[in-house]
C-alpha cells in the first residue's frame, strides 16, 4: 500500500450517529488517509495496525469501533477495516486515534499488515 494523509482534526468527542455513536477514553484524533494498492494481489486494510504517535513517541492505535461509525460511506458502511483492495485501487478514508486529550500526533506509521516495518508519515 501506499498512504498519503491530508487532513487531522483532533478534539473530537464522539463519532458515529445516535444508533451508531461511540465515544473516546479521552478525545479522537481523526486522520483523512488515502490509500492506494500498488501490489500485484489484492490486500486488506487493517485499521489496528495504523499508528499515531505523540511528542512523548507513544503509539495509538487505529479504534476500530469509530472506523465503523466513523466511514459511513466506504465499504457499505463497515468502514475502513477490512476493506479489500485490487490491485491498481485505491480507498479514502477517516483513521480515528483514542488519545488523551490535548495530545495531537506528531506522526503516523502506516502499515500493509501488521508484519511489515511501515512507512512514516508527519501528521
Amino acid at each position: 500500500f501506499s498512504f498519503r494523509p491530508t487532513h487531522l482534526v483532533c478534539n473530537i468527542r464522539s463519532v458515529g450517529s445516535s444508533f451508531s455513536e461511540v465515544k473516546p477514553t479521552g478525545q479522537y484524533c481523526r486522520v483523512t488517509i488515502w490509500i492506494y494498492n500498488h501490489s500485484k494481489t489484492s490486500q486488506f486494510v487493517d485499521v489496528t495496525a495504523q499508528y499515531a504517535v505523540d511528542k512523548k513517541d507513544r503509539q495509538y492505535e487505529g479504534d476500530i469501533d469509530a472506523d465503523t461509525a466513523g466511514n459511513p460511506n466506504v465499504s457499505g458502511g463497515l468502514g475502513l477495516d477490512l476493506t479489500s483492495l485490487n490491485p491498481g485501487l485505491s480507498v479514502t478514508g477517516f483513521l480515528y486515534f483514542d488519545m488523551p486529550k490535548g495530545e495531537v500526533p506528531t506522526y503516523f506509521i502506516f502499515h500493509d499488515s501488521s508484519f511489515s516495518n511501515g512507512v512514516k508519515e508527519r501528521a
